[in-house]
């Protein structure tokens, strides 16, 4: 899978995360869930160093973290893009603010079934990535969606020749897709067919 800054893309519609659990909780039944749900756990961890050097690396796009975590404090340095969710085992008011303690972007009761986990972090993962593109982007990316020739989508958005290719390649570019392929397979992971 590619993920550099703006790039995410393994091109095969799975999403990838590191599963960060302290010693005591079951790693194989969480994998098992996940797997369940087409997310593939790429790193296992007990520490927060550890899940912290995984990140780094930064080839999944989710961080699955329990709120018991040995070290789980050391993710406040992490700013890169994959997404940071606790799994809050404790109750609601005794729970730290992991989102300003660490800059976790979703705090979730470690009950949270695997198929809410799996459409949250696509919901995440599909908004933060549109957000990046211009209005233009955006627009072809719907337009690619369709299967339209270079001319055709050219037609839709009102351009042609370098300034529709440089377009298109700034958005293969940004989305971390290799081909037109890989952004059909992205359009079906986030629902972005008409018909």
């Amino acid at each position: 899978m590619i993920f550099r800054e703006e790039h995410w893309s393994n091109g095969d519609g799975v999403q990838r995360v590191i599963l960060a659990l302290n010693p005591e909780m079951d790693a194989n039944e969480w994998r098992q869930k996940l797997a369940a749900e087409g997310l593939i756990v790429s790193a296992f961890c007990t520490s927060g160093g550890d899940a912290l050097k995984r990140l780094n690396a930064g080839d999944v796009d989710a961080l699955l973290a329990d709120d018991l975590l040995p070290g789980l404090m050391m993710l406040h340095r992490y700013a890169g893009p994959a997404k940071i969710i606790v799994l809050a085992q404790a109750l609601p008011d005794e729970e730290p603010d992991w989102r300003a303690l660490i800059g976790a972007d979703q705090v979730l009761p470690a009950r949270t079934s695997s198929r809410d986990l799996t459409g949250m972090i696509e919901k995440q993962t599909h908004s933060i990535i549109t957000n990046r593109l211009t209005n233009l982007e955006n627009r072809a990316l719907y337009v690619m969606a369709e299967g339209l020739t270079d001319e055709e989508i050219g037609l839709r958005l009102g351009i042609g020749g370098k300034d529709l290719r440089n377009l298109l390649n700034v958005l293969l570019l940004k989305l971390g897709a290799a081909s037109r392929v890989d952004v059909m397979v992205l359009a079906r992971r986030w629902h972005l067919f008409c018909g």
